[in-house]
């Protein structure tokens, strides 16, 4: 730490010499006169005591006298007069040799407001006698606490006497000795933080706390120096309360525990005086000139804080008698009469002073104390920033702009200038091309919270132009991408940054914190040509981003690791995928050398292959992919990945194979497994028709015949037309109704056996094919001869039973060409069984007539005699409820009788049909038979003519339905039958 004698001086306080105005006057003199003992001044007064036990009180603004009174007897000196704080009160103390020493307490409104002329020795507030032994030693020093409840004496014999009591209520006082020494007292001063208990002593041997709680022996609690100190040059700081005490060689401080610090300053000391919290009064009185000897007083105040002399006054021929502070303002009493007043300039005036000699750092602090606002602040930092630029001292210049930037921290009333500011260093430091310093300010920016995100591209720039590396990865590492600051951040052009110096570890760090994890996977790729890192990041991701990025990159990778890219996609398409959470850290090294980008060169042609191959690598890590569970998630659908095989036949085929196996034991999605096998098919025909195609000629055949109901016709029949695969174009016609292509197809090539074929499968639905099944056979005599009996027998059948031809129509068929080959035995059964048949039929039908003709004339019979002839009725019971009939009774023709109640309960509504139009009817009729014949006659509702229509369409024998039906009489009008009438 630099010395007081090396630290810039500066003028902050301006001093008045006051002359006594009373010096030349009637009126006593105040400070002027020669017998002053005493001087001390409150905010209003100024009391001044001299030998002859006179107080003098007078306005410290005009310094006219107040009121003066012999305060003592006249025997006695006053040699202490000491303001108490925050009061009108002040405490003196006089002395007498021989004589207790007598410490009174006087209210200085009650003096100022007695204007008598009598004497005003008597009063006092309070008083307090002092004795030390024989009262033979002066009073040296003297002290007390802010509430009077403690004053402490010290003698030139090496005495402290403590007086504690309720002085300010003049309730008495105790005293003792709390010190004692073979050295004379030079000081004694409370350490008030410590409730009064602990005293700085100071001897011109020691400095020493004593402990005044309590009996203490006279014995020191702690020597806190085994230097002495001279009168006047210690005093108590104010705020701290640190005893403060000076030397010829340093400034010494302390606590009540020990010295905190020194400061060396080689400088003869008369006194010593704190003022305030931050300045320090140093006082010297010196002879000079070689002939004729002049006292020389100086008064130097030092700026304890700052570290900078703030005062220096020279004061010729004069020697300083007394200091007291009231307030930062400081009282010099001299011998010459003079009383000198120091008084701290504005804070304004103390700050535009120093920044004069652009000293801007010591006006900041000076104005950062004084809280003079951040506008002001920012000011002076603003021409500190510029001054050292235009000294071309830009490092120092970017470290005051970096310590600017506190202002803006917190919430501040300069927001508005902040833009202003930073773009100002911006604009400076860019022209300059000092990218350095202009990095380390921005990057101040980012860590106190101010960037903005053009601050924060700018400050990667500069790391990215610097090669800063550490810096840029360090940034990245911290950077929180949730900060609402950066969502409006341009990342893709700071990762086009990266990439194009080279940073890749950089931007893949980034897009790790980014999630983009397919930004990854492309520099990996394109940049890095590291599949295998790829390959690992990829397995690492959740199945929905690993899908998209397989989409896009999975036929690059293909082209390097085809095997690992082939499981892999095996895996994620049959649901059975899992990430791997083994490897944390998928980021690459820029330096790392690119992986060689080789491939597998194993040549795989089926599935089955493909998990043998993958059960027998070496690697540990490495499982076979074979199907073995059920999915753990919906499957995506396998054509969003085909066309990434287009270079790689062979995996396709693996592929596809995986798939179908897992679709085939977990039933997927029929839409999708068609997809499948339609394009398996395909690449199937497309490896047979070309090198080494042997092994693939079977696959198409067996693809088809094991999966052929899952092919959609149109695609098969296509493909097998493109690849020229006969069977795969048969059975698409035969799956999709081209039966009759087929058949002229084979009828034209005299395929005897599959025109059978076809005829046997779909005759059941086809019947048009039998005759022309019939026509084939007997058209020449080879297809004659692959024919069999029971071929001919069943065709003939089958013509008779769906009636497609007559049988005249057959032996037409039969003969039509003059076959010789043809005979008569051919059909020979199949005309008698029909001759047999309608023989049959004629016999039933002449026995059906016979049958209804005996029913028709007994019916006739019947109902002549219920319509002309009476009958008897024998009924006993009613047929109702089967009771014993009583009047009223209801009969009829049917012979059934009912309770006219209980027919009243059963009325049945009968619709009556006359002139073409229905009218209801209430007539009676019978419970029991009239249900019976309305069914028989009723065919005028919807329901009766549809089951009539379902009965002909269904009949062999639709002329049998009709006249059953016209023999139940439904043809009949409804009023034709004859109505049941009571009797």
């Amino acid at each position: 730490m630099a010395t007081p004698a090396s630290w810039r001086q500066f003028q902050l306080f301006d001093f008045t010499p006051i002359r006594d105005p009373n010096s030349s006057a009637d009126e006593p003199a105040l400070w002027s006169d020669a017998s002053v003992s005493a001087i001390t001044a409150t905010s209003e007064y100024l009391i001044v005591a001299d030998h002859n036990a006179y107080l003098k009180v007078a306005s410290t603004t005009d310094f006219t006298l107040q009121a003066q009174f012999i305060a003592y007897d006249l025997t006695y000196r006053i040699t202490y007069v000491y303001p108490v704080p925050n009061s009108t009160m002040v405490v003196t103390l006089a002395e007498y040799q021989g004589q207790p020493a007598v410490i009174k307490l006087w209210d200085l409104t009650k003096i100022v407001g007695d204007k008598g002329e009598q004497d005003l020795r008597y009063q006092y507030h309070s008083q307090v006698s002092v004795t030390n032994g024989s009262n033979s030693y002066p009073v040296v020093s003297f002290d007390f606490t802010p509430d009077l409840a403690c004053f402490a004496v010290g003698y030139a014999n090496g005495k402290v006497v403590l007086v504690r009591g309720d002085i300010l209520r003049d309730r008495g006082s105790k005293q003792r000795v709390v010190y004692e020494s073979n050295n004379p007292i030079t000081s004694v001063h409370f350490h008030h933080d410590w409730e009064s208990q602990i005293l700085f002593v100071t001897t011109t041997s020691q400095v020493v706390t004593v402990f005044t709680a309590g009996r203490n022996h006279a014995k020191p609690q702690k020597v806190l120096s085994g230097s002495g100190v001279d009168v006047h040059c210690s005093d108590i700081t104010p705020e701290s309360n640190q005893l403060v005490t000076g030397t010829p060689t340093h400034i010494n401080f302390y606590d009540p525990q020990a010295k905190i610090k020194a400061i060396k300053y080689e400088i003869a000391k008369s006194r010593v005086v704190s003022v305030g919290e931050n300045y320090l009064l140093v006082a010297t009185t010196e002879e000079t000139g070689d002939r004729h000897k002049q006292l020389v007083s100086r008064v130097i105040i030092l700026d304890l804080k700052h570290n900078h002399v703030a005062f220096n006054l020279l004061i010729p021929r004069a020697m300083i008698r007394d200091v007291f502070v009231t307030g930062l303002i400081v009282y010099l009493s001299c011998n010459d009469g003079v009383l000198y007043k120091i008084e701290e300039k504005p804070i304004n005036q103390k700050v535009e002073l120093i920044m004069q000699r652009q000293l801007f750092q010591v006006a900041y602090s000076l104005a950062e104390d004084a809280n003079l606002g951040e506008a002001f602040l920012l000011k002076i930092q603003r021409l500190h920033v510029q001054f050292l630029y235009d000294e071309q001292k830009y490092t120092e210049a970017i470290q005051v702009a970096i310590s600017t930037l506190d202002l803006f921290v917190k919430p501040t009333t300069i927001e508005d200038e902040f833009d202003d500011f930073v773009m100002s260093i911006i604009i400076k430091y860019n022209e300059t091309g000092n990218i350095a310093s202009l990095t380390e300010f921005l990057s101040a920016l980012w860590k106190k919270g101010l960037a903005t995100n053009d601050h924060v591209t700018l400050l990667l720039c500069c790391y990215c132009k610097l090669k800063q590396l550490d810096e840029l990865n360090e940034f990245i590492t911290t950077i929180n991408i949730d900060d609402p600051k950066l969502q409006s951040l341009d990342f893709p052009l700071l990762i086009n940054l990266f990439k194009e110096c080279g940073y890749y570890e950089s931007a893949i760090k980034l897009l790790q914190k980014l999630n983009q994890p397919n930004l990854i996977v492309e520099i990996q790729l394109k940049d890095l040509h590291q599949p295998k890192a790829a390959l690992r990041l990829i397995k690492q991701l959740p199945v929905d981003d690993l899908l998209l990025i397989m989409i896009d990159y999975s036929k690059t990778l293909l082209d390097y690791h085809p095997i690992e890219t082939t499981q892999l996609l095996i895996e994620v398409f049959t649901g059975q995928y899992s990430p791997d959470t083994e490897v944390e850290d998928h980021a690459v090294s820029a330096a790392s050398a690119p992986e060689e980008t080789k491939n597998e060169g194993v040549v795989l042609t089926s599935y089955q292959a493909f998990v043998t191959y993958l059960s027998g690598r070496s690697e540990p890590d490495e499982e076979p992919t074979e199907v073995s569970k059920a999915p753990t998630y919906l499957p995506p659908r396998p054509h969003l990945i085909f066309p990434s095989f287009l270079n790689h036949p062979h995996e396709f085929v693996i592929f596809l194979e995986a798939c179908l196996s897992s679709y085939d034991k977990y039933q997927g999605n029929v839409s999708d497994k068609k997809e499948i096998l339609t394009t398996l098919l395909e690449m199937y025909l497309k490896l047979a028709h070309g090198e080494n195609g042997d092994e693939w000629k079977n696959k198409p055949t067996e693809l088809v015949k094991a999966h052929g109901g899952f092919f959609d016709d149109s695609q098969l029949l296509l493909i097998s037309h493109i690849y020229d695969f006969d069977y795969g174009e048969i059975a698409a016609k035969e799956q999709s109704g081209y039966q009759s292509s087929l058949f002229a197809s084979y009828q034209a090539n005299g395929d005897v056996a599959k025109c059978m074929k076809i005829v046997r499968e779909v005759g059941s639905t086809k019947p048009e094919f039998y005759p022309l099944m019939l026509k084939m056979l007997v058209s020449s005599k080879a297809a004659f001869d692959q024919a069999k009996p029971a071929d001919f027998r069943w065709i003939l059948d089958e013509i008779k039973k769906h009636k497609l031809m007559t049988p005249l129509e057959i032996l037409q068929t039969l003969t039509s060409g003059g076959q010789e080959y043809v005979t008569l035995g051919l059909v020979k059964d199949y005309m008698i069984d029909y001759i047999e048949q309608q023989q049959r039929e004629i016999t039933n039908n002449t026995k059906l007539i016979e049958h209804y003709e005996q029913e028709s004339s007994a019916n006739s019979l019947k109902l002549t005699e219920l319509t002309s002839k009476p009958f008897v009725l024998q009924n006993t019971k009613c047929s109702e409820c089967d009771m014993r009939l009583d009047f009223p009774v209801v009969h009829f023709k049917c012979k059934h009788s009912y309770h006219h109640k209980c027919l009243s309960n059963n009325l049945v509504a009968t619709t009556q049909i006359a002139n073409g139009s229905a009218r209801s009817s209430s007539a009676l009729h019978c419970p029991k038979c009239f249900g019976h014949v309305d069914d028989d006659r009723d065919f005028t509702s919807t329901d009766e003519v549809e089951m009539f229509d379902s009965l002909l369409a269904n009949s062999n024998d639709k002329f049998k339905v009709i006249t059953e039906y016209l023999g139940k009489g439904v043809m009949e009008s409804s009023s034709m039958w004859i109505e049941s009438q009571g009797v």
